[in-house]
C-alpha cells in the first residue's frame, strides 16, 4: 500500500453566501441524531423560521440555584478533547476515505472540498469576525490517486446510520493506519509539529450517511483526538451534504450545543430556542447557509464570548 498523495491548501476565505443545498439536519456530538427541521426557508431570512410547536404558558425565568458546569465554553480550563480553541489560524485536516461500498475519484474529492466543505468553514470565518475573533482555516488534503497505483481504504464497510448501529469506532484508527502512522496519535502528534497549530479533522465518505462528531465532553484527565465524519449524501436523500452541515458538525468539536433536544433531555430549550435561536445553526440547517446565524449561546459555548446570556438561564434551558 502506498502512501496517497497530500496537496496542501493555504486559505484565507472571504465571506461566501447562496452555498449548495443541504437538506441534511444537524448532529449532537458523539452519537448524533438529525432533527427533523430540514427545509429551507421560504421567505426572507428574518422570517425564515418554522413556528414551534408549542411555546410555554409560563416560561420559565428563575435563575437554577446551582447552574451547570458550562464547561464547553472554557474547554482549555477543563482538558477537554483535542479541539480547544476556535481562533486563530487552525488546520483542518480533510481525509478522502474509501470503503467496501464507496470510492472517491481525485477530482471529485477537489469538488467536494470546493464546494461544499470550504463554503462551511468560510461560514465561521464570517462569524467569528462578528464576535471580533479572527479566524482563519489553512487546510490539508489527504486523496489517494488511484491511477498512481495510490489507496487510502478503510478496511470495511464504515456504517452510515448511526440511529440503527453505533459508529464505526476505528475509523480514525484506520485513517492514520492508511496514511502509513503507527496510531492516530502518532499522525496528530507529527501534523501538529508539521503545522504548529490546532487541527480539525474531517473524514469523508462518498457515500449516502448520518454525518457526525466524536467530541470529548467529559472531564476524565485525557486528550481525546475529536473528529467529523461527513458523508457526501443524507441517508436516503439525493441532497448533497453541505456547508451547514460541515460548520454544525466542526462547532460540536469546540463545545457547541445542540437545540433541538436529540436525546429527549431538553424539551424545554427546544421550545425555547425556537424563539430565542430560530435560525442558529445548532438549531437547524438550512438548504442556503446564508439563511443560519450563530447566536449568542452558541458563541459562548465555543469561547468567542464569555458571558453566559441572561436568556440562557432560564430553567428551562437547563432542562
Amino acid at each position: 500500500m502506498r502512501k496517497p498523495a497530500a496537496l496542501l491548501m493555504l486559505l484565507c476565505l472571504l465571506f461566501l453566501s447562496g452555498c449548495a443545498p443541504e437538506p441534511e439536519a444537524p448532529t449532537v456530538p458523539g452519537e448524533s441524531f438529525p432533527p427533523a427541521a430540514t427545509e429551507a426557508p421560504t421567505e426572507a431570512p428574518a422570517e425564515a423560521t418554522e413556528a414551534a410547536t408549542e411555546e410555554p404558558t409560563e416560561p420559565p425565568t428563575e435563575v437554577p440555584t446551582e447552574p451547570p458546569r458550562l464547561s464547553d465554553s472554557t474547554r482549555p480550563d477543563y482538558d477537554l478533547g483535542s479541539c480547544r480553541s476556535l481562533e486563530g489560524s487552525p488546520w483542518v485536516v480533510m481525509i478522502f476515505l474509501d470503503d467496501d461500498e464507496s470510492a472517491w475519484e481525485a477530482e471529485a474529492a477537489r469538488l467536494h472540498a470546493e464546494t461544499q466543505i470550504l463554503p462551511g468553514l468560510a461560514f465561521l470565518e464570517e462569524k467569528a469576525a462578528l464576535w471580533e475573533r479572527e479566524l482563519a482555516f489553512q487546510t490539508r488534503v489527504f486523496v489517494a490517486d488511484p491511477a498512481a497505483g495510490e489507496t487510502l481504504r478503510y478496511p470495511g464497510t464504515v456504517e452510515a446510520d448511526i440511529m440503527t448501529n453505533p459508529p464505526t469506532g476505528d475509523l480514525l484508527t484506520q485513517a492514520a493506519l492508511a496514511l502509513g502512522y503507527d496510531s492516530p496519535e502518532q499522525m496528530d502528534a507529527a501534523l501538529r509539529e508539521e503545522t504548529g497549530g490546532e487541527i480539525v479533522y474531517l473524514l469523508l465518505l462518498n457515500k449516502d450517511g448520518r454525518s457526525y462528531s466524536m467530541d470529548d465532553s467529559e472531564n476524565d484527565g485525557t486528550d481525546m483526538l475529536e473528529y467529523c465524519v461527513l458523508f457526501t449524501h443524507f441517508t436516503d436523500y439525493t441532497y448533497v451534504t453541505g456547508p451547514s452541515t460541515v460548520a454544525h458538525e466542526v462547532l460540536h468539536l469546540f463545545g457547541a450545543e445542540d437545540y433541538y433536544d436529540p436525546y429527549g433531555t431538553h424539551p424545554q430549550r427546544a421550545v425555547l430556542a425556537e424563539s430565542l435561536y430560530p435560525n442558529d445553526i445548532m438549531l437547524r440547517v438550512y438548504l442556503d447557509i446564508s439563511y443560519n446565524t450563530l447566536e449568542a449561546f452558541t458563541a459562548y459555548t465555543v469561547g468567542w464570548s464569555h458571558t453566559l446570556p441572561e436568556e440562557c438561564r432560564q430553567t428551562g434551558w437547563w432542562g
